[in-house]
């Protein structure tokens, strides 16, 4: 349990099988695994995504998922000198920004609003919970930002409609459309839990492109489209997760511990029950 705030943990556990013999290999924590690897992607964002001369980065929310974002996204975003943050709690904010000036020696401010925290940005990083979407305005992104979503966000519709959309993987967000529409209730309803649904919606509409038109972040780092072509467009990124990277990463690791004789033999039995 959480003692300061009496809500349970969330603990994700990944469990890996020999894929011949579905013996257990490794147990481990998905818990950072699983944080690093979200945050890995709004990083290859900002590689192919962002201006090179980006020097502000937003960020909406200041928990864990987003520590990790900020890790992928300072990776590429040589130029940044400023992180603005907001934050439901500011205490949480700040302690945030001492994090980000001690490992990356930039300046923070905590702001009072989501507004204030993006409408200078020129990366930006929402991470906040799919329960608590935030509202954003088309007014408030500049000419040449990129905004990333990691979590559930709502643009005014002018938005989406004139500015460039990739997707973490448009092939699984088709698949999200499907499973919206084989959902017993509503359509408009089963969009609203899910983190593109208001993309989704937008599409059904008309109002933007198939989804088979809309490029993954895979087409940009392969180098099979054009991305950037100036530096006004105003770009988004959005992203819904992808958990068989939590796998593969996962097996990563466990092969790095092995060599270097890190981890804990978990010892079912001295002998066998039955023989």
């Amino acid at each position: 349990m959480n003692p300061s705030r009496g809500l349970p943990r969330s603990v994700l556990m990944v469990m890996l099988n020999d894929v011949d013999t579905c013996e257990p290999v490794a147990l481990m924590s998905g818990n950072l695994v699983s944080a690093v690897r979200t945050g890995s992607v709004p990083g290859v964002g900002v590689r192919y995504l962002a201006r090179k001369d980006s020097r502000i980065v937003g960020l909406i929310g200041a928990g864990p998922i987003q520590k990790a974002c900020l890790q992928g996204i300072m990776v590429d975003a040589k130029q940044a000198e400023e992180i603005r943050i907001f934050d439901l709690n500011s205490e949480t904010a700040t302690k945030f920004g001492e994090w980000a000036k001690e490992q990356y020696g930039v300046n923070y401010v905590v702001c009072e609003s989501i507004e204030d925290a993006i409408s200078t940005a020129d990366i930006i990083s929402s991470a906040t919970s799919r329960l608590r979407p935030v509202n954003i305005r088309n007014e408030w992104l500049k000419k040449g930002s990129l905004i990333m979503f990691t979590g559930a966000g709502l643009i005014d519709e002018p938005y989406y409609t004139s500015c460039k959309l990739y997707f973490d993987n448009a092939k699984m967000h088709a698949a999200y459309m499907d499973d919206a529409r084989r959902s017993a209730g509503p359509l408009e309803e089963a969009y609203k839990v899910m983190m593109g649904g208001q993309i989704y919606s937008l599409i059904d509409n008309g109002k933007l492109p198939a989804i088979d038109k809309i490029p993954s972040l895979g087409d940009c780092a392969c180098g099979t489209i054009k991305v950037r072509e100036n530096d006004d467009e105003r770009i988004c990124l959005m992203t819904s997760g992808m958990p068989i990277e939590d796998v593969a990463w996962s097996y990563d690791c466990y092969l790095r511990a092995k060599e270097m004789g890190l981890g804990t033999v978990l010892k079912l039995w001295d002998s066998p029950h039955w023989s």
